[in-house]
């Protein structure tokens, strides 16, 4: 996200794909809308290294719970969990 544009991150995991190089998607602390987005953009990815996503449990007063929490190792989208649900009490 600090670059600026999805599409250019799109982009830039297709000519990285195209070169043989690994593109890692790290979180700079988004909420689970950017977040959201960092899921889509390292599922473009091709190839099964870490991306830098586990950062929900830092965030204590989120609208909602973080749909894409980290279990093992790996993020599994629960399209039951949708549209989100959100906790106006704050």
């Amino acid at each position: 996200m600090l670059l600026g544009s999805v599409i250019k991150l799109i982009n830039l995991i297709r000519t990285a794909g195209t070169k043989k190089i690994n593109i890692i998607i790290s979180s700079a602390f988004e909420t689970w809308v950017g977040k959201s987005m960092l899921c889509f953009l390292a599922a473009l990815t091709n190839h099964n290294y870490a991306h830098g996503l586990a950062t929900s449990e830092y965030f204590a007063h989120e609208m909602i719970n973080d749909p894409f929490f980290v279990v093992n190792g790996s993020i599994t989208f629960n399209k039951n969990l949708f549209p989100p649900k959100f906790d106006i009490s704050l």
